[in-house]
């Protein structure tokens, strides 16, 4: 799980990761997950704003329900962990999910989705992974969400295609954010 960023404009200033797993400070696969899965973050200032923000990405396992289930629970205990300082948080990632299942549900209680708090109308479908092919058997299983410092100017979900087919079984979810 990746984290990329503009050197020009941002400034790292700590990052991590850790493993969705029951020894989440070292390589291991968690409960019943059919592959390795993390979490990981950074902590960046704007240096245009001075604001300081933090980013974490991950990737839920896609088989194990027990295994999203604790990485869930594992990421929600860290983020205070790691964002002592209560600044803006945005948590990206494949959670394997739809927005109705419980954990993200859970997540819903601590951060908000991004989609929901778009000031303008949300862009393009809602659905974001569906396999290769263009057709309408769409999941909603990626996410961007936010906490109260980070407002949403827009959100969508892009679904452009090469002859009928997506690049990624996945569609890119984007958000333009304001940190404040």
């Amino acid at each position: 799980m990746s984290v990329f960023f503009r050197k020009s404009r941002f400034e790292k200033l700590a990052e991590g990761t850790f493993w969705l797993s029951e020894t989440p400070e070292k390589p291991g696969m968690g409960w019943d997950a059919a592959c390795n899965r993390t979490c990981t973050w950074v902590k960046l200032k704007d240096r245009i704003t001075k604001k300081t923000f933090f980013i974490l990405d991950t990737h839920l396992d896609h088989r194990g329900m027990k295994a999203r289930e604790e990485g869930v629970k594992l990421i929600l205990s860290m983020i205070p962990e790691i964002n002592k300082e209560n600044l803006p948080l945005i948590l990206t990632g494949d959670f394997n999910l739809a927005k109705e299942s419980g954990p993200v549900q859970a997540i819903l209680k601590v951060l908000d989705d991004a989609r929901d708090k778009s000031v303008t109308a949300p862009y393009g479908p809602q659905g974001t992974s569906g396999g290769f092919a263009v057709n309408d058997k769409s999941r909603t299983i990626d996410f961007i969400f936010i906490n109260q410092k980070v407002k949403v100017l827009r959100h969508g979900v892009l679904s452009d295609s090469f002859g009928m087919f997506y690049p990624s079984d996945h569609k890119p979810v984007l958000a333009e954010i304001q940190i404040f």
